[in-house]
């Protein structure tokens, strides 16, 4: 029987800002210029606030948290939000219902989305510190301000947009500055707008000048080397690669790369690579005609009567007995 992976304990639709769905207001602020929210993680959630500015047609928010446990959030194609993000710390994941590969955000990376037309989850990683500013913009402030949105904010849901790309220094200093002014009234208003628009021109600029190849070489991050892990297993199963393999592939330590890989997978790469392995066997066994001893070779068993005794133990058939019930 196989093993579950690990639990994904809190799953909740989108169908209203994450701080009303995951906080409790608490401290508040109102002026005819603004309205500034702060609030405090529910205690069975995890540690931490999530202060939100509002004006116009704006809505700034800024998340310092620690959660207890993964939340995955569902978003259907009726959620047409425009995001101006910056992940200073944390971990998020985007995994389209369209079966293409997972979007990995992680620390000091940007992006500036559309989620029209999005169906899938986003799974914002538990048991670490997160720390995101997140600026919602309206059609309203982005055709004010004469933004072509369909050329400069990227659909999430096309896979050959490139959506995350790394900060660069310029917004960390307009991010440090945000609260650094203690200006009132209108002139806060006018301040914080400016500052979103010099954001916009910068991840505008960054998106028009980046190359994929820098992209990939500046990023060190674990969490996509795991996942460069499970591409490897994909490509080459045949040749049973094992964690030192892996680890000197992708250029981090087995100790790493085991904890890791539990972590985000919530299962050992050996159970993953089976897995793998099963559903490449019982596809070559629905759509060819190939022998059996040729697909237990192409999956990484050199031994037909191994590979059978795993694919019965897997999937309660032999190979042959799968084969004849089609």
């Amino acid at each position: 029987m196989r093993k579950k992976g690990r639990e994904i304990k809190r799953i909740v639709d989108y169908l209203s800002p994450l701080h009303l769905m995951i906080g409790i207001e608490g401290a508040s602020f109102k002026n005819k210029w603004f309205d500034k929210k702060k609030y405090l993680l529910k205690p069975e959630i995890g540690k931490g606030t999530i202060e939100v500015i509002s004006f116009d047609d704006i809505s700034i928010s800024i998340k310092k948290m620690h959660l207890k446990d993964d939340v995955l959030l569902r978003f259907s194609n009726n959620y047409n939000g425009k995001h101006l993000s910056f992940l200073l710390k944390g971990e998020i994941i985007f995994k389209n219902d369209l079966g293409c590969n997972d979007l990995i955000y992680t620390d000091n990376d940007s992006c500036m989305i559309c989620f029209s037309g999005y169906n899938g989850l986003i799974k914002v990683s538990g048991n670490k510190q997160f720390h995101e500013i997140t600026i919602k913009l309206s059609d309203t402030f982005l055709s004010k301000h004469q933004i072509d949105a369909q050329r400069y904010i990227k659909q999430l849901n096309d896979p050959d947009s490139q959506i995350i790309i790394p900060m660069t220094a310029e917004p960390f200093n307009i991010i440090n500055d945000l609260n650094k002014k203690n200006y009132k009234g209108i002139s806060q208003k006018v301040y914080l707008e400016s500052k979103i628009l010099e954001l916009i021109a910068v991840q505008i600029d960054s998106y028009l000048s980046y190359k994929a190849s820098e992209v990939k070489s500046s990023t060190s991050c674990n969490i996509k080397k795991i996942y460069d892990v499970t591409q490897i297993l994909r490509i080459r199963m045949h040749e049973n690669l094992g964690l030192k393999d892996l680890s000197l592939a992708v250029g981090i330590n087995e100790h790493l790369l085991k904890k890791e890989f539990k972590r985000v997978f919530g299962s050992s790469v050996s159970v993953y690579a089976l897995k793998l392995k099963m559903q490449k066997a019982k596809q070559l066994l629905e759509a060819t005609e190939k022998p059996i001893y040729e697909i237990s070779e192409e999956v990484g068993y050199k031994n037909a009567t191994h590979f059978s005794a795993a694919f019965k133990k897997f999937y309660g058939k032999t190979p042959k007995r799968f084969r004849d019930s089609l």
